[in-house]
This record gives C-alpha cells, sequence and structure tokens, in this order.
C-alpha cells in the first residue's frame, strides 16, 4: 500500500492464502478439487487484477467450485458468508436473501461444515458478500466465500502509516489461518462442489 507495510491490507490476507495450500501440502493432504491460490493486484485502482484473472481463466471458469477472498484484516475470523450474485442478477439490491433452490442448497452446503469448524468458536455461516477482488468471478456464477474478520482495530489502521507488522497479533493469524484452512480442505474435499451445477 501507499503508506505504511500493507501489513493488514491485505499482508495477513496474502499469509492466510499462502499458508492454506503450505498447511495442505505440509500434511499430505491432497483434496479432491485444486485448491489455487491467487494473489491479486491493483484493487484499489480499478480491481484490475481481478478482472484480469476472470479473463484469463474464462474457459474454466466454469470448473472454479468456489472463490474465497480474505481481504479485511487479522481480527478474528467470525464467520464465513456465501455470495452468488451471479446467480441472482434479477433480484433487486437490498432484497431479502436468496430464495433460489441452489442458493439454499449452497447454504446448507457451508453450513454443512459447521460441525467442523465448531472448535474455533461460534461462527456466523449466511448469505452475505464475498470480496472486490473475487468479484469478477462471482458475476461470472463462480460461487464466492467471503472471510468475515472483526473489524474492531481494522479501520484504525487501514491505509495509514500505522498498519505495520507490530498490528498483527500472531496468534489470531495462526487461529485464522488455521480456520481457513479447515474450511478450504473441506470445501475442496466435499463429495460434491458447495453449489450444485458447478
Amino acid at each position: 500500500w501507499d503508506v505504511g507495510q500493507g501489513a493488514q491490507d491485505d499482508g495477513v490476507g496474502t499469509v492466510l492464502a499462502l499458508e492454506a495450500a503450505a498447511t495442505l501440502k505440509r500434511l499430505g493432504l491432497q483434496p479432491r478439487r485444486t485448491v489455487r491460490v491467487v494473489l491479486y493486484t491493483n484493487e484499489e485502482n480499478g480491481l484490475r487484477g481481478g478482472q484480469a484473472y476472470a479473463k484469463a481463466h474464462a474457459a474454466e471458469l466454469v470448473r472454479h467450485i468456489a472463490a474465497f477472498e480474505t481481504d479485511s484484516g487479522n481480527g478474528p475470523i467470525q464467520g464465513f458468508s456465501l455470495d452468488l450474485r451471479g446467480e441472482q442478477r434479477s433480484r433487486p439490491t437490498g432484497a431479502a436473501a436468496p430464495t433460489e433452490p441452489r442458493a439454499l442448497v449452497g447454504l446448507a452446503h457451508l453450513q454443512s461444515h459447521g460441525p467442523l469448524l465448531a472448535p474455533f468458536g461460534p461462527l456466523k455461516l449466511d448469505f452475505g458478500g464475498s470480496g472486490a477482488d473475487v468479484g469478477a468471478l462471482v458475476a461470472l456464477g463462480v460461487p464466492g466465500v467471503g472471510v468475515g474478520h472483526d473489524h474492531s482495530h481494522y479501520w484504525d489502521v487501514h491505509h495509514t502509516h500505522a498498519d505495520t507488522l507490530d498490528k498483527v497479533d500472531s496468534k489470531v493469524l495462526a487461529t485464522n489461518s488455521a480456520l481457513l484452512t479447515t474450511l478450504v480442505w473441506a470445501v475442496a474435499e466435499a463429495p460434491e462442489p458447495l453449489v450444485p451445477g458447478r
């Protein structure tokens, strides 16, 4: 980022994504679906990284079963949200939660992993946004999964000189890493894709 070190935005997200893949590899776990780590660039200046990825991989997006994004600091993860904007273009902005059968099955699938995530404490698993960088994928029908961090102190440092490594709590980072890795594994290993037809 222009100022600070970019530790919260988005050094933490980068580390969480890389560590999820590294942990699966270290443990010798090979899920039935490929886990791909993408480090997007240029979010704040036009989302060009996310758009370029969607364009470069357009032919294979039908095989993308989910696009996770973690880009909101190092607060403890409080939940995960399922974003199916591509499935619901006709739904008016601000309308109630989706009721399409595929969306409800997708949410039930996400929530089915709740017991696996229970050791991390109570988590919200519901519909919601996923993130700016994966937005181009979600608009094309790839289910987005947003990582909901506690933002209590994120905005204190976001895009400021104070966004430095000393603000990152290593214990929270380790817990968030384990939690994200667990859900990524569960979604990649599940017999059925997150949303039917993917």
